[in-house]
């Protein structure tokens, strides 16, 4: 191989190495900010959170095996919530009495979760009657996504990747999407249900480069994160 050649292969390794990673699913955003879905390929996985002075529902959900409505159009999936209180944040390692099975419809821009059993603080008004055939949301967004994940500890948020800047922190247990990756840093969206203002006011949402090495895959370990 001629000299000219060899530099030109490695000036390309050089160039995809510093490519961030593909985007490999579709993050969708919905008119109550507390419900966010990503599918990926055949798979869907999603987070519910919401909650206020007299309630508290969150947890996770995901389509069981590959995508396949029944002839009801429903699709079966599971529902969990990760161990908080021993501060483990994986699926692995997730709150043993907390799986429930339940089923997603997705009609056009609709969206529906409904759960086989009643989860704890989620049946209200509020909270979805989740047991009682849910709610219907309504999709307003679609970007690309590279998953959803758990910060593992307090983490800074960055304007910038690996740059000063700081414009806030995660805490422990707090989820978030994640749209793309760059070196060792992840750019994320989260929604901070603790502020109690209208779902659309954009205190709610935060947006920033933080450590990949601070984020946990709340998912079985095949998932994307």
């Amino acid at each position: 191989m001629s000299s000219n050649k060899i530099i030109n292969v490695v000036v390309l390794l050089l160039l995809l190495s510093f490519r961030s990673p593909a985007i490999c699913g579709e993050v969708s955003i919905y008119d109550e900010t507390s419900v966010v879905t990503l599918k990926d390929g055949g798979e869907i996985y999603g987070f519910y959170s919401a909650h206020n002075e007299r309630f508290f529902c969150n947890f996770f959900f995901m389509s069981v095996d590959k995508v396949r409505a029944s002839q009801n159009g429903l699709i079966p999936m599971e529902t969990f919530n990760l161990d908080y209180h021993k501060r483990q944040f994986n699926y692995t390692q997730r709150d043993a009495d907390s799986p429930i099975k339940g089923s997603l419809s997705m009609n056009g821009d609709k969206l529906n979760i409904r759960t086989n059993a009643r989860r704890p603080g989620c049946d209200s008004a509020a909270g979805g009657l989740f047991s009682e055939g849910g709610l219907p949301y309504t999709e307003k967004m679609k970007v690309p996504g590279l998953g959803i994940a758990v910060a593992t500890k307090k983490t800074a948020v960055y304007d910038v990747a690996g740059r000063s800047g700081k414009h806030g922190y995660l805490m422990a247990g707090d989820v978030v999407v994640v749209l793309r990756r760059t070196n060792r840093y992840s750019y994320i969206r989260y929604f901070n249900p603790d502020i109690l203002v209208e779902d659309d006011d954009k205190r709610k949402i935060v947006t920033g480069w933080i450590l990949s090495a601070d984020l946990s895959n709340p998912f079985p370990p095949a998932a994307k994160h």
